[in-house]
């Protein structure tokens, strides 16, 4: 199998359900570890095959062996970098390659800089862990993946805010479920208050859930929010001719509220 059929085998390994995935990953890992310590290989193969495995962080985890008994025997700096980067991607689950990591400092200051950050990734603190993985994941074309993505990065806390841009992203996701944990997990993980504008876009989209409940919740939380959600105001005159009759009234308030400049608890 090329390089390239890989790249993308390893791209469609990550949608899979386990314990398929768990099984398939490994196979895709192993080829792209053996790919990138070949000395046969060109080197942009090389690379590219240890870039693929640093994106898959933990997952990569059955490449650390083979890609730590190349530590020592690499003589292309180009090479050597990119494997000591590699292992940091991955993460704790590398942390058995730290003593073959710290025998290779004082040959190149890039180098050098390459395995500090190796070692901070490899024994960053639990929270922290994972935290490529999963927001990788939010990108994923199923629903109950990114859901999935979208709960753990919450539970993280402020540990997880470079995935604030990722959950932002989430926000706009044409799932309802998905938004609303993606709201929830940024109220966790940023320290400050989510801006108006983000929450907004998100009821306005539950405005057109086949879902009553969701319609009925978004309706009622933009009333909350009072003249923040004026964006929203034209959603809401919508709102006013829903199929449900619970939905209208709770428009009809909520629009009146937006308008007067009058909010609830």
């Amino acid at each position: 199998m090329g390089h390239h059929a890989l790249v993308m085998l390893a791209l469609m390994v990550g949608e899979l359900p386990d314990p398929e995935r768990t099984a398939a990953m490994d196979i895709v890992v192993q080829r792209l570890a053996s790919l990138a310590t070949d000395a046969r290989s060109s080197r942009p193969v090389r690379l590219e095959a240890l870039h693929i495995l640093g994106e898959l962080g933990a997952e990569a985890k059955a490449a650390v062996p083979i890609l730590t008994a190349q530590l020592s025997r690499t003589r292309d700096l180009a090479v050597l970098e990119a494997l000591v980067q590699t292992l940091g991607r991955i993460g704790f689950e590398a942390r058995h390659a730290l003593p073959e990591l710290a025998a290779l400092a004082g040959q190149d200051l890039d180098l050098d800089q390459a395995i500090r950050e190796a070692q901070r990734q490899i024994l960053a603190p639990p929270e922290t862990r994972n935290l490529q993985a999963l927001r990788k994941m939010t990108h994923s074309s199923s629903a109950a993946v990114r859901l999935h993505a979208a709960k753990a990065l919450g539970a993280k806390g402020r540990y997880a805010e470079a995935a604030i841009p990722d959950l932002m992203q989430l926000t706009r996701d044409p799932d309802a479920d998905v938004r609303r944990v993606a709201v929830d997990a940024l109220r966790k993980v940023q320290a400050q208050n989510i801006p108006s504008e983000t929450l907004v876009n998100v009821y306005v989209l539950d405005l057109n859930d086949p879902d009553e409940a969701v319609r009925l919740h978004a309706v009622r939380m933009l009333g909350r929010m009072g003249p923040a959600a004026a964006p929203a105001a034209k959603a809401l005159q919508n709102a006013l001719r829903d199929s449900s009759a619970d939905v209208q009234r709770a428009a009809a308030e909520a629009l009146n509220r937006v308008l007067s400049g009058s909010t609830s608890g």
